[in-house]
């Protein structure tokens, strides 16, 4: 009888690290951007005696906002 040569698979072709191995290395390292509040402006607000805003009143807000990204790669 001839024997056969048994098929063995083949190997992956990159190394890849066990579930229990840690895989911060495969991830690039990010910081969250640094965002500042330049000026707040509020706009339509009804006073009462100059002072005290009148009760139920509504008031809008404009925000001058800056956001600075310190990663390599943007974000959305």
């Amino acid at each position: 009888m001839v024997e056969r040569e048994q098929a063995r698979p083949l190997a992956p072709s990159i190394e890849r690290p066990s579930s229990d191995e840690d895989d911060t290395t495969l991830r690039p390292r990010h910081t969250d951007p640094v965002i500042t509040m330049n000026g707040v402006k509020i706009t339509k607000l009804e006073l009462v005696n100059t002072i005290t805003p009148k009760p139920g009143a509504n008031m809008s807000l404009i925000a001058d906002v800056s956001v600075k990204n310190p990663n390599v790669a943007s974000f959305r």
